[in-house]
């Protein structure tokens, strides 16, 4: 079993945007993979695989059990009045 440094287990929800490789527009942005007790393995900074039954060991564990986990999203919009 190979060792990872987080291992995030029992997610409610585990919200991927697993499909296309382009940008999503319009009806594209609902397509969300919603993985139901989800476990999400990172190593090194990265996120190494998304699942319900991984097999790894970690040197950190987090029971996320009734929580939505949503990895590595970020919103970079702004608003014009905080441009400066």
């Amino acid at each position: 079993m190979k060792t990872i440094d987080l291992l995030i287990k029992n997610a409610e929800q585990l919200i991927t945007l697993k499909g296309s490789k382009h940008p999503r527009i319009k009806e594209e942005m609902n397509e969300l993979g919603i993985i139901k007790n989800g476990m999400l393995a990172i190593n090194d900074g990265r996120i190494v695989d998304v699942g319900t039954d991984l097999k790894y060991t970690a040197e950190h564990v987090i029971d996320a059990e009734r929580k939505i986990v949503i990895p590595g999203l970020i919103d970079p919009h702004t608003h014009l009045v905080f441009g400066g």
